[in-house]
């Protein structure tokens, strides 16, 4: 088992010109096999990730998810405006352009999860399903 506690691989920095830094903490960048990396981005207020798209023009093929933790943060996807919270969630395909920025007063905390488009793990999904049905 190997933990990693917040801050031991951090920084900050513009993110696709984005103008105010974002700091990132990256968890595992090394050793994770799970298939997507992981790390924990902090938007002050005003931060941004400037518009940009992760296909073969660029460097690869990637898929972005953003779990917003804590604040606000208003997402770009294929020019049409999402305003997240605390527990919701951006998933970004590989290829569609977006931007994030923090539009609030207080710094918002966001799980960013990318990495090569790949298959949907199905382990878990049947019994999931059956509970969402259920509450229908």
């Amino acid at each position: 088992m190997t933990i990693q506690r917040r801050g031991e691989l951090q920084t900050a920095y513009p993110l696709h010109d984005g103008g105010v830094p974002v700091g990132v903490d990256w968890y595992f960048p090394d050793t994770n096999r799970l298939g997507p990396s992981v790390q924990l981005w902090r938007f002050e207020p005003g931060a941004s990730e400037g518009e940009h798209r992760h296909d073969d023009s660029t460097d690869r093929d990637l898929d972005e998810l953003y779990l917003v933790i804590s604040g606000r943060l208003e997402v770009d996807i294929d020019g049409v405006g999402h305003d997240l919270g605390a527990g919701d969630a951006a998933y970004v395909p590989a290829g569609v352009p977006h931007s994030a920025h923090n539009p609030g007063e207080v710094t918002a905390e966001v799980v960013l999860m990318f990495g090569e488009p790949g298959t949907v793990p199905r382990h878990n999904q049947a019994g999931f399903r059956a509970r969402l049905a259920a509450q229908d």
